[in-house]
């Protein structure tokens, strides 16, 4: 199928600058991921460290008061942009972010509630109790701040600039991290620091969708009298299985931080939240690709390109996969030495913990771009259902194996692995597949060249450190640079079709293009 027939030429032309700032977002979050946790550690300590990811875990569970609402603005809005209907594209606005503003006020209340009693529900190391207070207060004010900022940055994403969206994201993520810096320095190493550094950026965050939204659609406005309840009651409807989907989605990712620093204690809980930033930054980055080719999955669907949808849907696994099985592959292979020359020679033990988390994630990341399709035909009940199932039964899973079969830590990331591969890797697809009609194994093959990449890869790298002494950045860096060097080619010749070439290049600038008309076969 050609490309001009999987999705128009004007989205594709965007794609590139998409992209571009998805990995210079991508490339700052690990730069300042890489060096801002071992800064945290050396400055407050591991113990008091490990409150920090736990308390931004949790504003993933106050964002299932809001998800029914948020979640599916970005549908509607997109159909009433793409369809130019300014009228509905004001009055779905307009019903989500003022529902969402009255949620944010209620929970304002519940979250200062929680938070200046926060020592009854974790573990706060002595002495730190009131910092730790204004700490998880200052981080989930932020997630309000983040809330409300949701339903203006759908804006972007319905006209496919995820680059505006991204240059918010990075200043925002750089703000947070200069004043965290710029306190400790002055004022010393302190909880509440971080969190004010959370609340500041999240605020400027919330300017810049604001002024993205202006920018793109002048005759957008916010006014309370564009508030609708019937347009309220379509997206609550879609919302509330979005809103099943995603407490699954939690029981599986966000659980883990809770059940260390319950069942273990806060250092080995700070210890399981140093490594699990691996996890989260190949998350991170798996978003990154995700976002470049999602909004094409949704705006080809506003525009009855079925068959664009399809197309899209089938590469995105494709170069979903491939992508993340680099880095998984590497990190995998090489988990001692990073840990070593990223936190100290103590930590390398930790490997097998670290290699536990991302190695499933070639499959779990691979999927990704699935779950647009179930939101584009707005089929989200059965995926919710399977979902919240499918995490009960990991919070199950990890009791049994931290408590009755005394794994520790590692028994936490192993129920994670086990049920969120079992629900991905047959389900996931399967739904997907179904939903438009097509056969089961549409998806499968792209997945599992990824799991063919990120096993030789890992394995490569694994053999490599046993020969070849690895003890810094800069012999990793050039470790690194190498493997890159062979997979991508390895790639291209091997594990990439004709189709999945030409999609690639029509992306490319015509100039560019010219370049490397040698490289199709």
């Amino acid at each position: 199928m050609a490309v001009k027939e999987l999705v128009h030429g004007d989205l594709l032309k965007q794609v590139p600058r998409n992209a571009l700032a998805n990995i210079l977002s991508f490339l700052l979050h690990v730069v300042i991921g890489i060096w801002f946790v071992p800064y945290l550690i050396r400055h407050v300590g591991i113990a008091a460290y490990g409150l920090i990811p736990l308390a931004a875990s949790l504003t993933n569970y106050a964002g299932l008061v809001t998800v029914s609402i948020s979640g599916s603005v970005g549908r509607f809005l997109t159909i009433d942009i793409q369809s130019e209907n300014k009228e509905s594209a004001n009055r779905t606005l307009n019903t989500a972010f003022w529902a969402l503003f009255l949620v944010c006020l209620c929970l304002l209340v519940a979250i200062a509630a929680f938070s200046f009693h926060v020592e009854r529900f974790f573990t706060i190391p002595q002495g730190i109790e009131q910092e730790s207070r204004w700490l998880f207060f200052s981080i989930l004010s932020a997630f309000l701040l983040t809330t409300l900022a949701g339903p203006l940055g759908a804006i972007a994403y319905s006209y496919n600039r995820l680059d505006l969206t991204n240059c918010v994201n990075m200043a925002g993520t750089l703000i947070r991290t200069v004043l965290v810096i710029f306190f400790f320095y002055f004022w010393g190493a302190n909880l509440f620091w971080a969190g004010f550094g959370y609340f500041f950026g999240a605020s400027f965050i919330l300017w810049g969708y604001y002024n993205n939204g202006k920018g793109l659609a002048s005759f957008l406005h916010l006014a309370p009298k564009y508030f609708d309840r019937p347009r309220l009651g379509q997206m609550g409807t879609m919302g509330g299985w979005i809103l099943i989907n995603q407490v699954g989605s939690l029981l599986f990712l966000q659980v883990e931080l809770i059940l260390a620093n319950k069942l273990l204690g806060a250092a080995p809980a700070g210890e399981y939240a140093a490594v699990l930033q691996w996890s989260t930054l190949i998350r991170s980055m798996a978003g990154i690709v995700s976002g470049v080719l999602s909004p094409l999955v949704m705006i080809s669907y506003a525009r009855n390109d079925f068959e664009g949808v399809e197309g899209i849907a089938k590469k995105a696994v494709f170069f979903m996969g491939i992508g993340m099985a680099f880095p998984i592959g590497f990190l995998c292979g090489l988990a001692p030495n990073i840990l070593s020359v990223w936190l100290g020679r103590e930590f390398a033990g930790l490997a097998p913990l670290m290699v536990l988390m991302l190695g499933h994630l070639v499959i779990n990341l691979a999927v990704l771009p699935l779950f647009m399709i179930n939101m584009a035909y707005n089929q989200v009940r059965v995926p919710g259902l399977v979902t919240l199932f499918m995490g009960i039964a990991n919070i199950g899973l990890s009791f049994f194996f931290v408590v009755i079969g005394n794994l520790g830590m590692y028994g936490i990331a192993l129920a994670g692995a086990i049920m969120l591969t079992l629900k991905n890797a047959l389900f996931t697809p399967w739904y997907a597949s179904a939903v438009m009609g097509k056969k089961f194994s549409l998806f499968l093959m792209p997945m599992t060249k990824s799991v063919a990449a990120a096993a030789g890869l890992g394995l490569s790298a694994f053999v490599l450190r046993h020969l070849v002494y690895i003890n810094s950045w800069t012999g990793l860096f050039l470790v690194s640079s190498l493997f890159f060097i062979i997979y991508v080619p390895v790639v291209w010749y091997l594990l990439m079709n004709s189709d999945e070439k030409n999609f690639l290049l029509s992306m490319v600038p015509e100039k560019m293009r010219k370049l490397s008309t040698k490289l199709r076969t």
